[in-house]
Formats: structure tokens, C-alpha cells, sequence
């Protein structure tokens, strides 16, 4: 009996379970769901592969198309490009440069100083005054040492001394300047017949700057008497020069 009615009644439940699914889509199972979920995102996954595949491929065809535009553009200018001409550089031909002269730098003489001046050079000092002699016989009888103050000091009390002696206690100042100034008098004539005229020039020269008169020295010999002393046949020499200037100038 159970035989023939599971004969019976199986076929029948498979196809009415089936049809009850049929009929009520939405009320699944975990396990059904499962089932027919994975094969859907599979299929999904697919379907967009080939979506994004079908749409990046126009893009290599973009590219394609824009370097083949350029490719044709860059034959064309090629073309159209006139071929320019290269021109030849010829080269000069370079002159030898020549040797360059050495400068001869000139040597500077070498300007050899004259000496000092030594004392016996220069002209005797003058007398001075009588004045003077009475200050160097005051000061002399101070006491040592003197400084600078006390010097100025004792010049002052020296001068107020001189303005109060009488002309009885000055003379013998007097007379000794009298004599310094005779000696000193013969000394520079003597000097001035004997000086070189070189140091004349300098000594001036140095005056000058100073400020002071210049020194003249003594001509040891006047003109007039040298030309007395020579000879007749010497003086004719001169009175011929003399003549023959005379007439060039005339």
C-alpha cells in the first residue's frame, strides 16, 4: 500500500511544490536565495566587464585617429617646406700676428742730494742787543736746574730789572755788544769773499720760504778791472765777437 502510494503522491509533490514557488516569488527560503543570489552577481559582473570593455575601446581608436592627423600633418609641412639653403663659410685667411716690441722703459736718474749744510756754511749770527747780553748774565746766576715756567719767569723779572737800571749800569752791556757787533761784521765779509755760490743759492732758497732777506755775497772781482788786466790779443777777440753781433742784429 505505502508502495503504491508513494508512487501515487511523489511525482505530485514535486510539481505542486513547484508551482506554489511559481506562484509565491517572494516567499523564499535562506537556502534558495543563496542559491539564485550567486549566480546573479556573477552575471552582473560580467555584464559591466564588457560594458567598460565596449567603452574604453573607442579611446584607443581616438588616439589612434589624432596621432595618424598629426603623422599626415607633419608629412605635409614636409612637404610644403621650401629646402634651405646652407651657405658656405669661407675662412679668412688670419694674418700672422707679429711679435710684440718690448717697451724699453727709461731708466730715472738717480738725483744725487747735495749735503747738509754744515755750520762754518751758513753766515756768522748777528750781534743782537744789549739786551740780550744782560738776560744771558741774568740767567747765568740763577739756580740750576731751570724748567720751561721758571725760565719765562726769570726772562720776566729779567726784563723788569732792565727797564729799571739806569744808562750808567747798561753800558757795559752796551759796549759788549758794541764789540760783538764789530767782530761779527768782519766775519760775514769774510765769509761772503769765501762762501760758493751753490750754497749762496740754497741758503736764499731757504730764506725765502722763511720769509727772510736773501744774503748777497761779495763779487771778489769787478768786471772792469778783469777786462784791464788781459792781454791786447785776447780783448780782440772779444771786440771781434762783439762786432760781428752787432752787425748780425742790425
Amino acid at each position: 500500500m505505502l508502495s503504491v502510494f508513494s508512487r501515487m503522491v511523489a511525482p505530485k509533490a514535486s510539481s505542486m511544490l513547484a508551482l506554489t514557488a511559481l506562484k509565491y516569488p517572494t516567499r523564499r527560503t535562506l537556502i534558495t536565495t543563496a542559491i539564485r543570489l550567486q549566480p546573479a552577481a556573477a552575471a552582473t559582473k560580467a555584464k559591466t566587464a564588457k560594458t567598460t570593455a565596449t567603452k574604453k575601446a573607442p579611446a584607443k581608436s581616438t588616439v589612434t585617429k589624432s596621432k595618424a592627423k598629426t603623422a599626415t600633418k607633419a608629412t605635409n609641412a614636409q612637404k610644403t617646406a621650401k629646402p634651405t639653403k646652407t651657405k658656405k663659410t669661407v675662412a679668412k685667411p688670419t694674418k700672422a700676428a707679429a711679435p710684440k716690441k718690448k717697451k724699453v722703459v727709461a731708466k730715472k736718474p738717480k738725483v744725487v742730494k747735495p749735503p747738509p749744510l754744515t755750520k762754518e756754511d751758513l753766515p756768522p749770527k748777528g750781534a743782537g742787543t744789549p739786551y740780550i747780553y744782560f738776560v744771558k748774565k741774568y740767567i747765568a746766576g740763577v739756580q740750576r736746574p731751570l724748567t720751561m715756567e721758571a725760565t719765562r719767569e726769570h726772562a720776566k723779572a729779567a726784563g723788569a730789572t732792565w727797564m729799571a737800571m739806569t744808562e750808567e749800569e747798561k753800558q757795559p752791556f752796551r759796549e759788549e755788544h758794541r764789540v760783538a757787533a764789530e767782530q761779527q761784521k768782519k766775519a760775514l765779509a769774510q765769509w761772503k769773499e769765501n762762501v760758493d755760490p751753490a750754497i749762496v743759492r740754497r741758503i736764499n732758497k731757504h730764506r725765502t720760504k722763511l720769509g727772510k732777506p736773501k744774503v748777497h755775497a761779495v763779487v771778489r772781482r769787478a768786471p772792469t778791472s778783469i777786462w784791464k788786466s788781459l792781454p791786447e790779443a785776447e780783448k780782440q777777440v772779444y771786440v771781434k765777437q762783439a762786432a760781428e753781433r752787432k752787425t748780425a742784429m742790425a
